[in-house]
Parts: structure tokens; sequence; C-alpha cells
């Protein structure tokens, strides 16, 4: 930036820099680039844009503060689009218009709705903001508790995302945002509409996280038995899946069904590298529901060849872990 020798230069060197905070997600450095940009500069307008649209991403994304949303309504009552710049920017306007309104504290979706119908046909005509309108409109339905328009404006969302990867991602955004707001019943719908998504060849590298995610979901709600079915949906295509492992192991320890805990404790050891920080890991855990079901002979076993083919863990809280199950099991062993 210091080399910048003219200020158009250097007004475009700080709208590009903007530009490519942003798409690295790194929205706060994004806002101090953008805010940069001069008033005399050609791409203000677009630059103030921008400004607000990283504002409102940061809260999408659950980093919600007060401060943060006066800035970004703040930056909406400055932004009187001059005439020549109507054209192109209005309806990229009224979306972050009806965006900020759905962060509110409290949200104000009616008036998101309000300014999503009044401007719909040129949304329509619009493709790069068809889809993200279409996502706004599905998350005023939800914060309205209209559950019917919701979930067919989510299946629309979902439909079109089938084909079109710009759908795709606000029905991402859209799960994302459910989540962090910890809109359960609305973000297990998103999700799932992913997931069935997820099964085609252009999704499938997003299926095992999104599969994840659901189980979370339900274990969220209270509802084990249904994570652990998506856990199996998951080890159906993905036997080895180290993460998918661990958490159907721990769930079994929850539920004290330490003889379901040791097979897959096992299981993800086995495909583990052995001295690994998480081989160590799934090796106590091992020993440890041994230990539950009163089989020292086995726990004892365990520990004590792990401690003896391995002395330098490298961590020390564990093996110190290890070392005190070894006492106690042992120790019972020779009573």
């Amino acid at each position: 930036m210091n080399y910048c020798r003219d200020c158009s230069s250097r007004d475009e060197a700080h709208f590009q820099l903007g530009r490519f905070y942003q798409q690295q997600g790194q929205h706060s450095k994004a806002v101090s680039a953008f805010a940069h940009v001069s008033t005399q500069s050609a791409q203000y307008w677009h630059a103030r844009y921008y400004v607000t649209d990283a504002q409102l991403r940061q809260l999408e994304q659950g980093k919600w503060n007060q401060q943060r949303y006066r800035q970004a309504l703040e930056s909406l009552k400055q932004q009187a689009l001059p005439t020549n710049k109507k054209k192109t920017l209005a309806s990229h306007w009224q979306l972050l218009q009806a965006r900020a309104a759905l962060l509110g504290e409290p949200p104000n979706p009616h008036r998101a709705l309000q300014i999503l119908n009044a401007s719909q046909q040129q949304f329509a005509k619009e493709t790069a903001l068809a889809p993200q309108a279409l996502r706004l409109k599905t998350t005023a339905y939800y914060q309205l508790g209209k559950n019917d328009l919701a979930k067919a404006s989510l299946n629309s969302l979902s439909n079109k995302a089938a084909n079109n990867k710009v759908y795709y991602q606000q029905l991402q955004q859209l799960a994302d945002y459910f989540y962090q707001s910890k809109n359960t019943t609305a973000a297990l719908s998103a999700y799932q509409q992913l997931a069935r998504l997820s099964q085609q060849t252009s999704y499938q590298r997003y299926r095992e996280a999104i599969d994840l995610r659901i189980a979370k979901l339900y274990l969220q709600s209270d509802q084990p038995q249904l994570a652990e079915q998506q856990y199996a949906v998951i080890l159906q295509y993905n036997p080895r899946s180290a993460d998918t492992l661990y958490a159907l192991a721990q769930l079994h320890e929850q539920q004290h069904q330490w003889s379901n805990a040791i097979t897959v404790w096992r299981k993800l050891a086995d495909g583990l590298k052995e001295g690994s920080q998480h081989w160590f890991t799934a090796r106590y855990h091992t020993a440890a529901m041994h230990q539950q079901l009163n089989n020292s002979n086995k726990a004892c076993s365990i520990a004590k060849m792990t401690l003896v083919l391995h002395p330098n863990f490298g961590d020390d809280a564990l093996k110190k872990q290890f070392e005190t199950l070894k006492a106690t099991t042992c120790t019972t062993m020779s009573q």
C-alpha cells in the first residue's frame, strides 16, 4: 500500500485488498480495507456496500454484538445512493436492509418480508441476487413461525440447489445461520436437505461433515438414538471415519454402554498410527471401559503394555491417567 503513487491507485489497492480479505472470509480485515477507499474513487459506493456486507456477514456467522449491529445500521443510513449508482446497486442495498432486519435483537422478519416482496420481480431478474433473496425469505418465515411457508421456501431453495452451486451455498449459509443461532429444528431441516443433496457427485465431499452436524443436532435436542443412527449411516460409506468413531464411542460411554464403547474405541485405535495422540486416547478409553466392566486384568494389561512400549508419551496429563489406571487395576489384580 505504501507504494501507491496517486489517490486512484491507492483507492484501487485498498478496494482489491478488501475484496481479497472478503473472499478469504476475513471480514474484519475486509471492513478495514474498504473503509480506506476515498469518496473521490469510482469504487467508493461499491466499497461502502462491501463494508456493510462484511459487517452483516460477521453477525450472520454468530459474531453478534450490539456495537457491530449499530455500525451496520449506521452504514445503511449513510448510504443514500447517487442517481448514477441506483441502477446497479439499488437491489443490493435492499438485500442489505432485509438482512439487517433479520439480524436485530429482536429480529424484524415482517420488515424483511416487506422489503423482499416489494422487490421480488427485480430480484428474480438478477441471477446473482435471487438465491440470497430466497434464503432471506426462508429465514423470515422461520422467524415468524410460519412453518408451512418456511418448509415450502426451504424445499424451493433445495430444489434449485440441486443444479446450481450458488443456491447450494445459500442453503449452506442458511443451515449454518440456524445452527449458530441455536434454532435446532430449523437447522435440522436445512442440514437434512443438504444431506440429501450431498449424495450427488458434485456435493459428495461435504457429505460426512453434514451428517456429523446432523448427529450433533440430534444430541443437542436430546435424541441420542437418532444420533447413533446417523453415525451408523456415516460408517456405512466411510467405515474408518475417525471423527465418527470417536463421537460414537463417547456416546456409548455417556450411555454406560461399556462393551459397545470398547468395540468402537478398539476400531478407532486400529485405524490410527500407533503412538499418535489420538491412538493413546483410544487405548486409554479402551482400558478404562474394561475397568468399568470389572475386567481389571485386561485394563491392567493395556495400561502396562502401553507404558512399557511408549515411555515417552509427549502428553504428561494423559500419561498420568495411564499410570493411575495401571496402579488401580494392577493393584486390584494382586489382591
